[in-house]
């Protein structure tokens, strides 16, 4: 007589592994957090030395953190244009996650200044207004640490423009050695 035995098969997925959006050569497009990872998840965005974020227009923000994940630049987040409203980094409100920033922030001008044949110079100083290399805002208390190392640089042009402007709660530590 033979018995039968049951047989049972268990299959384990392993999770899906996650890497960060790495920005290591220049790119042209907005970064945000919510969408950076593969298949537009969430994801945390590092910028290495040899990238950057160029933009020519101040319609979107540069890089925004708007999930809970974190944005690391040691390279360069850039926007030249003569726009009103330019925004290097957006780190929204209501979410969770640091920035750190060991890199360059600059929001220029495309209008230069020139030496007249007078030896003046001539043009305006600055082109543009409401201009911000590092915005925090949102309805509400943003959670994680904004670390600007020494070494890193903010640059700003424009009138009535800021290099770091906070205008929502802040619930972690902000330390500004650049």
């Amino acid at each position: 007589f033979m018995f039968s035995r049951p047989i049972v098969s268990l299959t384990v997925a392993a999770p899906a592994a996650f890497a960060d959006r790495d920005v290591t050569t220049e790119i042209t497009d907005v970064l945000a957090t919510a969408t950076a990872g593969t298949g537009g998840v969430p994801d945390n965005i590092v910028i290495s030395s040899t990238g950057r974020v160029t933009r020519t227009s101040a319609s979107a923000a540069a890089v925004t953190l708007n999930s809970d994940n974190s944005i690391s630049n040691a390279g360069t987040i850039s926007i030249t244009t003569d726009e009103d409203d330019a925004v290097g980094v957006h780190i929204v409100g209501g979410n969770t996650g640091d920035f750190t920033n060991t890199g360059r922030i600059e929001i220029l001008s495309e209008t230069a200044q020139t030496i007249g044949t007078d030896g003046r110079v001539d043009g305006p100083i600055a082109t543009g207004s409401n201009r911000v290399a590092i915005l925090v805002d949102g309805a509400t208390v943003f959670t994680g640490d904004i670390l600007l190392t020494s070494g890193s640089a903010i640059v700003v042009r424009g009138n009535d423009s800021a290099g770091i402007r906070i205008l929502t709660n802040l619930d972690g530590d902000f330390t500004y050695a650049g």
